[in-house]
């Protein structure tokens, strides 16, 4: 059985995303695949919603888990809990994979890996002005356990200077997850709700996906040219 340690630094970097699209594409292929995170950041077992996105979309994830890490870091006896906790989730699979949660890779992230015997998927989230460096220094601390990089949101057009700053750092970038709009919109009832603001109108609509900002000023393009660059758009004006 092998077991896939997916790291990361940083919240929202894609880790529980990932997992679960691993598990999906080894399903597909004919693996058993299973998917587990042992540890949280939220001070309430009850309250990290990754364990919800497994439930919900693999069907698995025992109910106890993740419990939430100490701020002294990982003890031996709960380094123990997991590593045996690890063992129960694989049995009768092909594969494990193991979200780590939001830490900084020191020893203790290390020492995880090092009692799941697992190969470790570094997870970077692209965000302009990142040190490829940094990453680096973050993800050589797995040693030779670490068996590359997956960049996640990154950019149109940067994707080729992405992947030779990493390259140029020593790292294997295993690949690349495209920015999506989709995802990162917001819907018309959010915005108002986060503006404090009401609706004069159409608040049937207020379920539309706003993926674009476009401001409604004096320009020398005509309205019809300047709001037909972009769908699924809000558009602001004065009043």
């Amino acid at each position: 059985m092998a077991v896939l340690y997916v790291a990361s630094t940083e919240p929202r970097a894609g880790k529980t995303a990932i997992c679960v699209t691993l598990a999906k594409a080894f399903q597909r292929v004919g693996k058993t695949a299973a998917a587990f995170k042992p540890l949280t950041r939220a001070p309430e077992p009850g309250r990290d919603p990754d364990a919800d996105t497994y439930r919900d979309l693999l069907g698995q994830h025992p109910e106890e888990w993740p419990v939430p890490l100490p701020q002294d870091g990982l003890s031996p006896a709960l380094l123990r809990k997991v590593t045996a906790a690890a063992t129960s989730a694989s049995e009768g699979n092909d594969v494990l994979l193991v979200e780590a949660p939001t830490w900084d890779p020191g020893k203790d992230s290390a020492k995880l890996a090092e009692s799941l015997n697992a190969q470790v998927l570094f997870v970077g989230r692209f965000r302009a002005g990142m040190s490829a460096s940094e990453v680096a220094t973050s993800a050589r601390r797995f040693g030779d356990r670490l068996l590359g990089l997956v960049m996640n949101g990154l950019t149109r057009y940067q994707s080729t200077a992405a992947h030779n700053s990493l390259e140029s750092e020593g790292l294997t970038p295993l690949g690349a997850l495209p920015e999506d709009r989709a995802l990162l919109g917001v819907t018309v009832g959010q915005m108002a709700e986060t503006l404090n603001g009401r609706f004069m109108i159409g608040e049937e609509l207020a379920d539309g996906l706003v993926e674009h900002f476009l401001v409604g000023g004096l320009g020398l393009d005509s309205g019809v040219l300047y709001f037909g660059l972009r769908e699924n758009k809000a558009v602001i004006v004065r009043g």
